[in-house]
């Protein structure tokens, strides 16, 4: 399934609303799951202790968990649940939190078990746990295929072809390299609506992995930054190749996600835009290239990518100047130097709909 997800605006003026929403909720038996649960991606440079600070690392709330809560999306008899699902913002390890100001809530035990259940890594069980693992080093999995920046900051995209990874064969390096493939999916249940894993059984499958370049103290870095390079993970996609008889392929793309504060900012453009790239280069037998089930929203990204892919390898295209008001009016009508001449009545019908069009513009004056 392909998302690309509208972002997640947190707006100040609205806070009093929500809270209020949220109480009244609360007073009918019931909170909004979406609104207490949040996603924490913590990079390695952010002690504990100001973990929980505002602006100490990036977080954001689910779109959907209606998987978990049912249509309606409320958590009930409960007062205050709160649901916190931590990552480290580069090796996606993770730790699941609930806490709440009554009894024990029967849907979050319910929730870590979906946590568990879709993670390749299973949360750690203690914060203290989950601190030591995410600063052990790490590496973004697979080739470095590209490199651009927005705004100063650099990011980089990498691929991880599954078959390949496979052949090489019981290195731990890249058995990680698969294991990164399978911690994204988590991802897919709580923000495609209607989501599923990948079946892991299959080799045809290639990953690409959205990082920004993060300094060594873990803040932005741009460009012309020196130092150690450290990544956080915005976002990832996948193709499987399937097979076109007799000797032909057929790639489809088949989960696109950006993370909500990556989003509206030209990744998804780029990323789908090298994905192509990728694609073609690396199966010469494609004949094309499918996407699975896409949303209005990636119909429109593909659709703009696309022009700005004619547009550089057919720029001619481009180049032709817009019709004339003489010319769209003589398409308009029939008539013109090729068109030979206008049929019968239609030369009254013109003056008519030129009388027509003067006599509302007296009216509109």
């Amino acid at each position: 399934f392909f998302p690309f997800f509208l972002p997640l605006h947190f707006n100040a003026s609205r806070g009093g609303v929500k809270t209020e929403r949220r109480k009244a909720d609360e007073m009918e038996g019931g909170t909004r799951a979406n609104d207490v649960t949040t996603f924490h991606f913590v990079d390695r440079h952010t002690s504990i202790s100001s973990m929980e600070k505002e602006g100490a690392n990036v977080t954001f709330h689910p779109k959907y968990t209606h998987q978990h809560f049912g249509d309606d999306e409320m958590i009930p008899d409960i007062i205050q649940p709160k649901m916190d699902l931590y990552y480290s913002a580069d090796s996606l390890e993770s730790y699941f939190s609930f806490t709440s100001a009554g009894k024990e809530l029967p849907a979050g035990n319910s929730m870590k078990k979906v946590v568990q259940k879709y993670s390749a890594n299973q949360p750690q069980p203690s914060m203290s746990l989950f601190d030591e693992k995410r600063q052990q080093p790490f590496t973004p999995p697979g080739d470095l295929v590209h490199t651009y920046t927005r705004c100063d900051r650099t990011f980089e995209i990498y691929r991880v072809d599954v078959k390949k990874v496979r052949e090489r064969g019981g290195d731990v390096a890249d058995l990680r390299e698969i294991e990164y493939c399978r911690r994204t999916q988590l991802f897919v249940i709580f923000f495609i609506d209607g989501g599923s894993v990948i079946n892991f059984d299959e080799d045809e499958w290639t990953f690409f992995f959205f990082f920004e370049v993060t300094s060594p103290n873990g803040g932005s870095r741009g460009s012309g930054g020196g130092g150690e390079k450290g990544w956080t993970f915005i976002g990832f996609s996948n193709v499987y190749r399937f097979p076109l008889f007799p000797d032909k392929c057929r790639p489809r793309l088949s989960q696109f996600l950006l993370l909500p504060p990556y989003q509206r900012q030209g990744h998804g453009a780029e990323a789908l835009s090298l994905i192509f790239e990728q694609v073609s280069t690396a199966n010469a037998d494609a004949i094309e290239m499918t996407v699975e089930d896409p949303s209005p929203e990636f119909c429109a990204l593909r659709d703009y990518v696309d022009a700005k892919r004619l547009q550089r390898h057919l720029p001619s295209l481009f180049l032709l100047p817009p019709p004339s008001s003489s010319q769209r009016k003589e398409s308009k009508y029939g008539g013109g130097k090729s068109g030979g001449g206008k049929r019968e009545g239609e030369g009254d019908m013109q003056r008519e709909e030129e009388e027509g069009e003067e006599k509302e513009g007296e009216e509109g004056r």
